[in-house]
């Protein structure tokens, strides 16, 4: 249904539903969020639904094109503004499920810690995005909650 151009090189991954871990020791943790957008897939059987990326389809992206987890929060938000994200558990338009429309990831490697949340743009398309480093030392917990609450929007490097 969407597509995106195609890398010279992809890595092995280890997956459930989600992306989990990849043979550069890149992890993903997922945990759904309640939001105030919700989307919906693009499907044949459902012709209100815009999106064409939930966290499942993102999460293994980053870990087939990515080493490291700034790479994956980048390439995971990138391909969600452009095709749209959504949530696997949204419900449907006469019964939107508000509660599991979005999604928060602890992504980490050997040297990063990064928290990545994501949601449907406004109108049932696009994303709305945000990932923030952890600093060395520090602790972040992702449960059910977007937990960046703060964010200097001009130092790009956290």
């Amino acid at each position: 249904i969407g597509e995106i151009p195609q890398v010279p090189e992809t890595y092995a991954y280890w997956d459930m539903d989600y992306g989990v871990l990849n043979e550069w020791g890149l992890a993903i943790g997922e945990s759904t969020c309640t939001a105030r957008t919700v989307g919906f897939p693009a499907t044949a059987d459902r012709p209100w639904g815009h999106c064409k990326a939930g966290i499942e389809e993102l999460s293994k992206i980053a870990l087939e094109r990515c080493k490291t987890a700034r790479c994956a929060v980048d390439t995971m938000g990138d391909i969600a503004v452009k095709l749209g994200f959504y949530s696997a558990d949204s419900g449907s338009p006469d019964n939107p499920d508000y509660e599991d429309s979005a999604e928060a990831l602890a992504v980490a490697d050997g040297e990063e810690l990064w928290v990545f949340n994501v949601l449907t743009g406004k109108n049932n398309a696009s994303a709305i995005w945000a990932a923030q480093r952890i600093p060395p030392g520090h602790i972040a917990a992702v449960g059910n909650s977007f937990t960046i609450r703060k964010m200097n929007l001009s130092d790009p490097e956290n």
